[in-house]
């Protein structure tokens, strides 16, 4: 079979080796690496393949099966999940634990396969547990704040991140969003740290070691490179990103104004939550909504 690998324009160090690697191991008449953004991606989905296999987001995702089906081609999507992890009576359970920690906190546990549970056997639960906190201790001693393999996040006072947003970095490197820093929905943070009452608009991209200036802006799907520092008070926009001008005061009120109405919202929004208890069973007076002229779909197949 022929393959075309297009690794993530995200990360562009990983893309770089792959495409020079790839071709001194496998066959380059057979598998070829095409590197690039959004247009080489969409210039790639308006070509017929057989079969397509994307990992990555959600949103993305509609994206190629929206691209595939006008040639009806057969899409897989690996879009992350849960990722429960099984330990049984066979296990080994100090291999089992380390393993599980690894998967678990490796990339301050920001990988679409990090385990988000385990399911474990009664009879083994107690000892596995005990497993897991010496391989936690192993991999990151007493103290994982003073470890240098754990990466940081840190989310200082009024800051405020939105939905499908990612935090992560590498061991040792700390992900910083100073007080009333605000991050857009969607966008992708590693390694770097956000000043004070900055905004990263939604879907930017912000590399390792990235510094972006007190009071900037990030504008909307913006790729900021690993080492890039933003100064304060900027407008920075692009792939990659560049510093485009310095903002006026309105735009920075305007920034200001927008942070306070999200903060205002997340507290009304918990003042309003309450604990509850999940149902075991229907109940028989529970209220629904009726519309008129809406069938379910089960009844509509019941009918033929």
């Amino acid at each position: 079979n022929c393959a075309v690998v297009k690794p993530s324009e995200v990360a562009p160090a990983t893309s770089a080796v792959l495409a020079e690697w790839l071709p001194q191991y496998v066959d380059p008449e057979a598998v070829v690496v095409v590197e690039g953004g959004v247009p080489e991606t969409t210039a790639l989905l308006e070509q017929r393949f057989d079969h397509i296999f994307y990992t990555g987001n959600g949103h993305v995702g509609r994206i190629v099966m929206a691209a595939a089906a006008k040639h009806l081609t057969p899409v897989t999507l690996e879009l992350g999940g849960k990722s429960p992890t099984v330990v049984d009576t066979s296990a080994d359970l100090a291999v089992a634990a380390k393993r599980i920690a690894w998967g678990k906190f490796t990339n301050a546990g920001q990988t679409c396969v990090a385990p988000d549970y385990v399911l474990v056997e009664r009879a083994v639960h107690d000892a596995f547990v005990a497993e897991l906190v010496a391989a936690v201790k192993a991999f990151s001693g007493a103290d994982p704040q003073a470890s240098g393999d754990f990466g940081r996040i840190i989310l200082e006072e009024g800051s405020n991140l939105q939905d499908t947003c990612v935090m992560h970095g590498f061991p040792g490197t700390d992900t910083v969003i100073e007080v009333d820093g605000h991050v857009g929905h969607g966008a992708v943070l590693h390694g770097c740290r956000v000043g004070r009452n900055a905004l990263i608009g939604m879907n930017a991209v912000i590399m390792d070691n990235a510094v972006i200036g007190e009071s900037s802006i990030v504008a909307a799907c913006a790729f900021v490179k690993a080492g890039m520092e933003i100064p304060a008070r900027s407008l920075a926009a692009g792939m990659p990103a560049k510093v485009v001008r310095e903002l006026s005061e309105q735009e920075m009120s305007w920034k200001v104004e927008g942070t306070r109405t999200y903060q205002d919202l997340a507290e009304r929004s918990l003042a309003t939550l309450h604990r509850c208890n999940p149902l075991t069973e229907v109940e028989p007076d529970r209220k629904r909504i009726e519309i008129d002229g809406v069938v379910p779909l089960v009844d509509v197949k019941k009918s033929g």
